[in-house]
């Protein structure tokens, strides 16, 4: 929205700032910006808000160029201009201040012709004081940009001037223009510059000074400190002073804090404060140390100090009881607040559940959940505990997996009581998402039978094994109880079958209908055997049909060609700024599978998405600078994606479109795997082969296997190829062993490229590798395998298709299939036992969810023809649906943050699609090339004998 004013349009700011809407809890938004729209319920036009009103007042007869976007309102006076980059001034303000500010601020800032930015209601400007908003960009409420130096020294001065004693939260990523000033600066970018990282990030860019015609980039930094480019002086420094080197985190050094405390390790950080684990000097004990930072607003809606305050007062109301830390000290310190608690020893539930449960180490449990005896002792002990608590007269209120602990002698305590409120008071509305009852949210006083239904949620993460968070349903929302009820019924497990009554019983919608300490307790005392529920039969083919076309025409109907910013298709907003054209995140992956739907269901409105969207692509593509190589986050995967979309449209110009980008496509490159680098840039090259016959493609498949060959490392712990700790990329010095970041995707194109172009060197090799990779499995038992990330490190074993069990797997099995070693199959048998016994607490994406691992399955099962993979597979399908939500009367299906509509192929629906087409079709695994036999061509190279193409 783009607005002129002149002086002639001056209007009255008319009345007071009102009050800040009370924020929701921020934990439950998969992003910032989803807070603006929730914070207010319906949040003020921002052309109507009062920060708007006191720009216009105090506008002067000169023009104004106005402009609003989601957050900010941006300022640009008649003929103010400002450079590329430089130092920008950020002034803070809290809410209550923010009008002030903002009118004393805009005076300097029109007065002097600067360009500058606010954000442009109170909503917006509670989100970034929030303690939840991402610490580099949190408390910027006025962004300005200078002309330049001597313009910034003074807008700076006189900015400080007018501001000052007016409240604002300190900037983190910046320096501070006086000591408790809210005026700060920092160097960055002031227009939309952005460069595509070797991770496929779109990030701010710098142009280094002096790079000559052709500018050189490099990232525009934003931390949570202070860190300008080398070449940037500060402004404000003593002239005759050197150039300070950028200023970084504090190093890991011990901090004394209330004279009693020694703090040397961060437990976590965000914008309200550090919470530290540090030693209290008196007696040598381990103890927790939370910090809350001035100005600085909470989960609760209070100011972080005023939340940090009420918490210490509940630890001493409740530390009689026995089930909380005991209160040692609250002390303010440079203006920040600390409070100093006894350390529970122990885990917190949610990690004593997945340890439990199989969800991590290398255990794995034929039942979800953790055994039932076990899940028992835990809600025996939460009715005591919460009854105890509200007999004190309190309520809990965030009776969380994250706020109860479980101490080593099997006990359990509570932490973080923020949100803890006397019995019928007030509260403000909150809560962890699907442990928070419905009434908490909805701004209902402090009761009991909200905590009855925290122990019920409980209940359910005890025998799921999984959080009870579901999308949100439109326009008419299902009860959480009817969201819950289908996995305790998909389970048949003895914990589920048992315990179903009770987790009914203490979620019911009505809190005069719920369960109490006494219920509980009755109910567990009589550990009344419980049948289970009959096998569940296959997926009824009904169901999947509906889900499948209900996806298929949501992703025609958000499809967006307007939508510069992030791509045609709307993506899990957790990912940030990312190439809006590859496989993983953007849209090659949506289209790919699109595809696919069309060439199995001709349907003119599916035609014509993906016409549409490959020439979108097309076009995007003929616009870079820069080609990536990776199959998922580069080209190879978007070349290979318009290449198929040429075919089912008969496109010749977009088939021609793509061949040459494939081309393109760099194969030579410092990260070797397949995601991003080398292998997977062989793999598209091979695919390219077998579907037009070029030899150039054969040359170029060729070039980057021996590239790769000849990076291996061999060491006593088996074959490697690391990727360059030099490497300019957030994988630099990782030595990955699944199939996206590591060993078994590099393996897997080598072993595709020896049987294709009949190398018999580069099939020995991927065998070596396949033996390094059995060597490195872990397992509780012969029947389940579980790969860590890397070999060199000490993570949890994971299942998934990126970096875990079935991604080593995919190559395993082919493997077998090349050389009939029985041991591969051995390997690749017990991974899909691992997948398949944890599935139920994996989200229904393809990177590191069901549908990849439902992809391999599936595998598997064209593999062996044992049908049993086959049915395994439907159940994840399964599984994945018990998390749709009903959206304007389609069954859609969640992206990996649970409550999010993601589109993308990777970590969106797009992949879980993709696996129902292959599930429903018998189709072959996408972005896989097809082998033959060991030994088939034996002609010196010529083109393989499948040409898939239309074009070929």
């Amino acid at each position: 929205m783009l607005e002129r004013w002149t002086g002639r349009e001056r209007m009255s700011a008319g009345g007071t700032v009102s009050g800040v809407p009370r924020p929701a809890d921020f934990r439950e938004l998969p992003s910032v910006f989803g807070a603006v729209r929730r914070l207010g319920g319906q949040p003020v036009p921002p052309a109507d808000s009062p920060y708007v009103r006191v720009l216009r007042a105090q506008a002067s007869g000169d023009a104004l160029d106005v402009a609003f976007d989601e957050m900010w309102c941006h300022v640009r006076p008649d003929g103010a201009s400002h450079p590329v980059q430089g130092w920008k001034i950020h002034v803070s303000a809290t809410t209550e201040a923010a009008a002030e500010v903002l009118d004393r601020s805009a005076e300097v800032l029109l007065r002097n012709r600067c360009v500058f930015k606010f954000a442009s209601s109170p909503d917006r400007l509670a989100l970034l004081n929030s303690a939840h908003y991402p610490r580099q960009g949190a408390a910027k409420f006025i962004t300005c940009y200078p002309r330049d130096d001597e313009h910034f020294r003074l807008l700076a001065e006189e900015l400080h001037e007018a501001a000052e004693g007016l409240p604002g939260p300190l900037i983190l990523s910046d320096r501070a223009y006086r000591p408790g000033s809210p005026v700060h600066y920092r160097y960055g970018g002031f227009s939309p510059r952005r460069m595509l990282t070797n991770d496929a990030e779109l990030v701010g860019a710098l142009v280094v000074p002096g790079s000559g015609t052709e500018p050189v980039l490099v990232p525009d930094r934003r931390e949570a400190w202070f860190a300008p480019p080398p070449w940037a002086r500060d402004p404000l420094a003593d002239p005759a002073a050197p150039s300070a080197a950028p200023t970084g985190p504090a190093p890991r050094v011990e901090v004394l804090l209330g004279g009693r405390f020694a703090a040397a390790e961060a437990i976590r950080h965000s914008s309200r404060g550090g919470v530290y684990l540090a030693t209290d000097r008196e007696n040598s004990t381990g103890v927790i140390v939370k910090q809350a930072r001035r100005h600085v607003t909470g989960n609760s809606g209070k100011t972080a100090q005023t939340a940090l305050r009420h918490e210490a007062a509940v630890l001493g109301e409740l530390e009689a009881l026995g089930h909380t830390p005991a209160k040692l000290a609250l002390f303010e310190q440079d203006g920040d607040l600390f409070l100093a608690e006894e350390k529970i020893e122990g885990a917190a539930l949610r990690r004593w559940v997945r340890e439990h449960s199989g969800v991590v180490g290398a255990q794995t449990r034929r039942e979800p959940g953790v055994p039932l005896p076990a899940a028992r002792a835990i809600l025996r002990q939460l009715a005591d505990v919460v009854e105890s608590v509200h007999q004190a007269g309190w309520v809990l209120r965030d009776l969380s997996p994250g706020n109860v602990m479980v101490r080593p002698d099997g006990t359990v305590a509570l932490v973080d009581l923020e949100f803890a409120a006397p019995a019928g008071s007030d509260a403000q509305p909150g809560g962890t998402p699907g442990y928070a009852a419905p009434e908490q949210l909805d701004g209902a006083p402090a009761a009991a039978a909200a905590d009855w239904y925290s122990v019920g949620a409980l209940g359910f993460l005890l025998v799921i094994g999984t959080d009870p968070v579901f999308p949100a349903d439109s326009p008419e929302p299902r009860p959480a109880r009817d969201r819950m009820s289908p996995w305790l019924a998909a389970a048949n497990s003895a914990g589920a079958a048992a315990l179903t009554p009770l987790i009914m019983g203490l979620v019911d919608p009505d809190p005069q209908h719920r369960w109490t300490g006494g219920e509980i307790r009755a109910f567990l005392a009589a550990e009344t055997p419980a049948a289970r529920p009959a096998t569940p039969g296959h997926w009824p083919d009904s169901t999947a049909r509906r889900v499948l076309a209900d996806g298929l025409a949501h992703l025609c109907a958000t499809f967006d060609q307007q939508n510069t910013k992030h791509g045609p298709w709307p993506r899990t907003c957790t990912t940030g700024f990312v190439d809006p054209a590859n496989v993983q995140h953007g849209a090659a992956g949506v289209l790919a599978v699109l595809t696919t739907a069309l060439r199995q269901q001709p349907d003119q409105g599916l035609r014509d998405t993906v016409q549409t969207a490959s020439h979108w692509l097309r076009d995007y593509v003929a616009t870079e600078s820069r080609r990536l190589p990776g199959l998922h986050f580069g080209r190879s995967g978007t070349a290979w994606a318009m290449h198929d979309a040429a075919g089912a449209l008969g496109d010749r110009q977009l088939a021609d479109a793509a061949v040459a980008l494939a081309k393109q496509v760099p194969t030579d490159w410092e990260n070797p795997d397949v995601a991003h680098g080398a292998a997977g840039a062989g793999i598209a090259q091979l695919r390219f082969w077998q579907a037009t016959g070029d030899p150039e493609f054969r040359d170029r498949a060729q070039s980057c296997a021996e590239g790769l060959a000849a990076r291996v490392v061999r060491t006593g712990d088996g074959i490697r190829w690391p990727i360059p700790a030099a490497f300019a990329s957030r994988l630099a010095g990782l030595t990955h062993l699944g199939f996206a970041h590591g060993t078994a995707g590099i393996a897997c194109f080598l072993l595709s490229a020896g049987l294709i172009c009949d190398r018999d060197d580069w099939v020995s090799l991927a065998a070596d590798a396949g033996r390094s990779l059995v060597a490195a499995a872990v397992g509780a038992d012969a029947t389940a395998a579980l790969w860590p990330s890397s070999a060199d490190d000490d993570s949890d074993p994971m299942e998934h298709w990126c970096s875990g069990s079935t991604g080593v797997a995919t190559f395993l099995l082919r493997l077998w299939e090349a050389t009939g070693i029985q041991e591969f199959f051995d390997f690749a048998d017990r991974a899909a036992t691992a997948a398949y016994r944890r599935r139920w607490h994996a989200s229904p994406v393809q990177c590191h969810g069901l549908a990849g691992n439902g992809e391999f399955l599936l595998d598997l099962g064209d593999a062996t023809g044992d049908l049993r993979y086959r049915q395994w597979a439907e159940e994840l399908a399964s599984t994945g649906y018990l998390r749709h939500a009903l959206v304007e009367g389609k069954v859609l299906i969640p992206d990996e943050t649970s409550v999010g509509f993601g589109t993308q192929y990777g970590v969106g629906m797009a992949g879980y699609l993709g696996f129902l087409l292959r599930l429903r079709y018998s189709l072959p695994r996408q972005w896989m090339v097809t082998t033959p036999a060991p030994r088939r061509h034996r002609d010196g190279g010529a083109a393989p004998a499948e040409l898939s193409s239309e074009f070929a």
